[in-house]
């Protein structure tokens, strides 16, 4: 809506000019709470953006403007859950909002929830596999449970997503020389990932077809 757009793009003192506290409607309610983020009044607009979960708790963007404040604020724990039932709401089609869960997740620095956090971002691939912010999540990850392979590969779509194909291919040629197990079937090397049975010789053949659309190295 107009509204959300607007407070999000304009300075708070506009967005507060332009939908008054005397307007109840529901886009200067939607525009304020987002105003009063924007200016670091964090508890008031959480309080604000309750009021329209109580009014409409099905909508799943309300939820996940409560977990960007509360991540914002620097409360990743608290934001879980409404970016989950963010996810919830709209399970389908919805890459960004699982991007946000798995962004909350990880900032929690509890390893228990990266396999959780792993699994949103692979499935939000799947809809944006170009995506830079999920890959570079995804790396991140990885690498904080000593997966290296599956960091490399992740980073390694991270810097095709950003045109870097230079750096991209060190990423994939360093991945090479790691075992990645099949976590889909319990055993196996590499068959996670593409290609399925990578040879340092005949890595930049895969690198070009990655480059040309043929990939990913991960598979999501």
């Amino acid at each position: 809506m107009l509204a959300k757009i607007d407070a999000f793009l304009n300075p708070p003192a506009q967005t507060f000019r332009t939908y008054r506290e005397s307007d109840t409607s529901l886009p200067a309610r939607y525009a304020r709470a987002i105003a009063w983020y924007r200016q670091g009044e964090t508890q008031r607009a959480v309080d604000a953006v309750d009021v329209l979960i109580a009014e409409d708790p099905e909508n799943p963007y309300y939820w996940e403007l409560k977990g960007q404040i509360l991540f914002e604020a620097g409360s990743p724990a608290d934001a879980v859950p409404a970016h989950a039932r963010a996810v919830e709401l709209m399970p389908q089609d919805a890459p960004l909002l699982r991007i946000n869960l798995a962004h909350a997740l990880i900032e929690t620095h509890d390893e228990t929830v990266l396999e959780r956090a792993i699994t949103e971002l692979r499935r939000a691939t799947i809809d944006e596999p170009n995506n830079p912010m999920a890959w570079r999540l995804m790396s991140q990850a990885y690498a904080t449970l000593g997966l290296e392979g599956e960091a490399r590969l992740a980073s390694a779509e991270f810097h095709f997503s950003v045109g870097q194909q230079r750096q991209a291919t060190q990423f994939a040629l360093r991945a090479a020389t790691c075992s990645i197990p099949d976590r889909s079937s319990g055993g196996g090397r590499w068959t996670s990932c593409w290609p399925p049975a990578p040879r340092p010789r005949t890595w930049k053949t895969w690198i070009v077809a990655r480059a040309n659309g043929r990939g990913p190295f991960m598979k999501t």
